[in-house]
């Protein structure tokens, strides 16, 4: 075999209602690559660890954190992985609510808090309007609670902390 990949699934949690779609990727995918003579295994996010991972070629639909701290430990170690974890942590909310306004692109303006802070915040102090969603930092959506339109101080601060007790540590 020319190449011999290994695939990451990305765990279920981060793929609400695309957990089907995510298998058709790997799989059409590792269809491809078959068909030009490369190797193809497929990973679960959850059992990713760097001495189980023996291909050298790896590509990575995972989001958590510790995942990807596991790959980036692979990818010092020389692997050559695809969707790198640098671009994955480019994609967390936090780092996009500056990277893309940074590099010229249009996004709303954001505010990135502290869940953990014992700040509480008012409405009328972040902004004009009657309204405000609040997002976690991290990962898209996995509940719906975690992008949520709010209309009241309390609804704020309550959303942080509850954030916080989840283990989201910015929002």
């Amino acid at each position: 075999m020319e190449f011999e990949f290994a695939a990451i699934k990305r765990n279920e949690k981060y793929s609400p209602n695309h957990v089907t779609n995510d298998t058709l990727i790997l799989n059409k995918t590792g269809e491809e690559l078959r068909k030009q003579g490369c190797g193809f295994k497929i990973y679960d996010e959850y059992e990713l660890n760097g001495d189980f991972v023996e291909e050298e070629y790896i590509f990575s639909m995972a989001r958590g954190e510790e995942s990807i701290e596991k790959l980036q430990k692979m990818n010092e170690a020389g692997k050559f992985i695809i969707n790198p974890p640098a671009s994955i942590l480019n994609c967390y909310r936090v780092n996009l609510s500056v990277i893309l306004p940074d590099a010229g692109i249009d996004f709303p303006p954001s505010m990135i808090v502290a869940t953990a802070a014992d700040d509480s915040y008012r409405l009328k102090d972040i902004t004009e309007k009657n309204k405000l969603w609040i997002k976690r930092g991290d990962v898209h959506a996995i509940h719906k609670e975690d992008v949520s339109l709010v209309y009241y101080d309390e609804e704020i601060n309550y959303l942080l902390k509850e954030f916080n007790h989840r283990g989201m540590k910015k929002a």
